[in-house]
């Protein structure tokens, strides 16, 4: 278990620490050590903070059609027709894992900022422990991520013995060893790290790439969503959306003041960096939201048509983030069962942080699991009347008692999320509910021969070799 950030090395290119710092004096050409709080906080604004976050399994969730795999080969190659066919072996031996790469690429600067900016030369004691609450804050967030494809679900009667992923609070690249922590362990760290820090970070955005109050309780909140701790996560989710409330920074997109009423769809959809419905981002682009456009031919990734169909009604308007292929027109323009759909080229990337619609979800179905309905009903009530006419707004009568509003709820947030792969959250976490399993009908897929059907194993995806190779004695998958 050995040499797991061996891909640190690359950063000791632009940023070395030295324990003989004062020797002569002099700082090597091209090489600088932080000392100061601003040096801190620009770590936290790090470029690679805002790579984009490609994952696999997660890409296709249920709403790829078969002739949409038909060229996956040639556009996006062996990684990603591996994890459409929910295949437990999707990297080859030099292949880049970005679901476990992408977090781990974070914590070597975190962990610095956690270690040593308490001691930077200026800055008040508030300002140094704002700036390492955040770091704390943002190391427990990636960790989470990385949780959602290499550790089971969480799950109270075995998640002391079910495998998660190494939690990682250490500054250093070599001579470390790691073990993969029980499920357990790993959210109980998550959990401890978003509470000590919660109090001391900012209570005003600075931007998306930076965590805030507001963005923290919807992020802890979210944490405890997630392993279905729904008395504990309400008051975070609550408080969030009180902050956000009052914030006009903040506000839901209202998709009738930004569709193009003659071609029935959006152009200029807003990016998640400049998005009032961002809150913290992490762009994620998925396989699925790189279809090519209608003009350079056939999409490369097309919709199912009836989940479509299933979840979308004719007045939504979030069905102009979709195209007809054979139509040249929008779903919105033309919602027909014998036409193919793709994602237009109006939205590339979604945001695997934090969102003003998730937060409205979350909090919705929260207030459902805990017995509020009538206010579940409001809270969905106010996020679609922003996705289609007020008219049609409101939760039909036949959604009445709790089951239904629940099951409502997690409808809403398949509509939001179509396509984006964020849906892969809610496939992991309601696999085991007795309310949900109705949705593993779209689990199945073929690639016009075989017939692949997702398993309960392949929730979490299997180590890849790179990973593999330098820590043996890691147990798979």
């Amino acid at each position: 278990m050995k040499k797991l950030l061996t891909y640190f090395a690359l950063v000791l290119l632009t940023l070395t620490f030295s324990s003989c710092s004062d020797y002569l004096d002099i700082k090597p050409r091209g090489y600088d050590v932080p000392h100061k709080l601003s040096h801190y906080e620009g770590l936290i604004y790090g470029a690679d903070l805002s790579s984009i976050f490609v994952y696999h399994y997660g890409t296709f969730e249920h709403t790829i059609d078969e002739p949409g795999f038909s060229s996956l080969y040639s556009l996006e190659g062996y990684n990603a027709s591996k994890a459409y066919l929910w295949q437990p072996d999707i990297f080859r031996a030099d292949d880049e894992c970005y679901e476990w790469n992408m977090p781990c690429s974070h914590f070597y600067r975190l962990n610095l900022i956690v270690d040593e900016v308490m001691d930077a030369e200026d800055g008040t004691d508030a300002q140094k422990i704002s700036v390492q609450s955040e770091a704390r804050f943002m190391r427990a967030w990636f960790t989470f991520l990385m949780a959602q494809y290499f550790g089971d679900h969480y799950n109270e009667a075995t998640a002391a013995t079910d495998l998660c992923v190494p939690i990682i609070t250490e500054a250093s690249t070599t001579g470390t060893e790691f073990e993969r922590e029980t499920v357990q362990k790993v959210y109980d760290y998550i959990i401890t790290e978003m509470e000590e820090s919660l109090e001391y970070l900012p209570k005003r955005p600075s931007h998306t790439k930076r965590i805030f109050n507001g963005a923290g309780n919807a992020m802890l909140g979210k944490v405890y969503w997630m392993i279905g701790d729904y008395e504990k996560a309400l008051p975070y989710l609550e408080e969030a959306m009180t902050i956000f409330g009052n914030d006009n920074t903040v506000n839901l997109n209202d998709l009738a003041l930004l569709i193009d009423t003659d071609a029935g769809q959006i152009w200029d959809y807003p990016i998640s960096a400049n998005n009032p419905e961002s809150i913290f981002v992490i762009q994620t682009m998925t396989n699925l939201w790189t279809a090519l456009a209608t003009m350079m031919g056939n999409a490369h990734r097309t919709l199912r048509p009836d989940v479509l169909h299933e979840y979308f009604d004719d007045y939504d308007m979030r069905l102009s983030l979709f195209t007809g292929v054979e139509t040249w027109m929008t779903a919105y323009a033309m919602f027909s069962t014998d036409v193919r759909y793709h994602t237009n080229m109006t939205i590339m990337t979604a945001n695997d942080g934090i969102s003003l619609p998730d937060v409205y979800l979350m909090y919705a179905e929260t207030l459902a699991r805990t017995g509020d309905i009538n206010k579940a009903k409001e809270v969905l009530t106010n996020l679609r009347s922003k996705r289609m006419p007020i008219a049609n707004a409101a939760i039909p009568l036949s959604v009445a008692n709790q089951d239904e509003v629940i099951q409502f709820v997690v409808a809403e947030r398949i509509r939001e999320n179509f396509g984006t792969g964020l849906t892969w959250y809610d496939m992991r976490r309601l696999w085991d509910d007795p309310l949900f399993q109705d949705l593993k009908q779209y689990y199945t897929r073929t690639d016009g021969t075989d017939t692949y059907t997702l398993t309960k194993e392949r929730l979490t995806m299997k180590l890849p070799p790179s990973v593999m190779k330098w820590n043996p004695d890691f147990k798979q998958n």
